[in-house]
């Protein structure tokens, strides 16, 4: 962010940045230089929201260095949009001990490999012979 007052002189063209609402404990944003950061700890993975989130918006306020009724500010939306990325692994389930019978007919299914994928949150069956 970056904002500017037209005052001249000090204290008054002094100005500070604040997130007036919508950063849900996982944005910061720097009172002296607008700049906005994820917030220490915060997880942005939306496979871990309820319910999924990949938006954000924030209410950002500048402040000048008024005081009391002399104050002024300004008040932008920053709208953030989360990229969901494949960063899970899908975990095979072990499918235990496996029988075939010596004169089993040739291309006859005997296993059925199950995968649980925590990005779907459900099962993928993939079927091998």
């Amino acid at each position: 962010m970056k904002a500017w007052d037209g005052d001249g002189s000090s204290p008054n063209n002094a100005v500070v940045y604040r997130i007036q609402h919508g950063a849900e404990d996982k944005f910061v944003i720097d009172a002296d230089t607008g700049i906005i950061s994820v917030a220490h700890g915060a997880s942005l993975d939306p496979d871990r929201t309820d319910p999924k989130t990949t938006q954000y918006t924030l209410r950002v306020v500048a402040l000048d260095g008024g005081i009391g009724s002399e104050q002024r500010a300004a008040a932008t939306d920053v709208n953030i949009s989360i990229v969901d990325v494949n960063n899970k692994s899908p975990i095979l389930l072990d499918p235990g001990s496996i029988h075939v019978k010596e004169n089993t007919q040739v291309g006859l299914r005997c296993v059925r490999y199950t995968f649980l994928e925590e990005y779907l949150k459900g099962l993928i069956h993939i079927h091998g012979h």
